[in-house]
């Protein structure tokens, strides 16, 4: 009976062992799989990255020139003001 068992036993050990066996070509060839998709996904990732680094770049210009826009309206809202002065006081003279 023992011995019987440890045959079953040893029996379901072999076909469990012929399973893995078949499954694993199967494995290697998804692995390889999974392996090209992440190198994929990987070379996108930095292509993104790369498009976000221009655009923040973009968004640094455009603040650079609304910030000097606004410094050149002031300043010839500055001198509208005193061409706006001196006219006035030509006039009352």
């Amino acid at each position: 009976m023992a011995n019987d068992q440890s045959k079953r036993s040893q029996e379901d050990l072999m076909s469990k062992l012929q399973m893995l066996t078949l499954d694993h070509p199967h494995a290697c060839v998804e692995l390889e799989k999974v392996w090209m998709e992440l190198s994929v996904l990987n070379k996108e990732k930095e292509h993104l990255v790369n498009q976000v680094r221009e655009l923040d770049k973009g968004l640094v210009l455009k603040d650079d020139f609304q910030n000097q826009l606004c410094t050149i309206t002031k300043e010839r809202d500055k001198l509208m003001a005193k061409i706006e002065e001196h006219q006035n006081h030509d006039i009352s003279l």
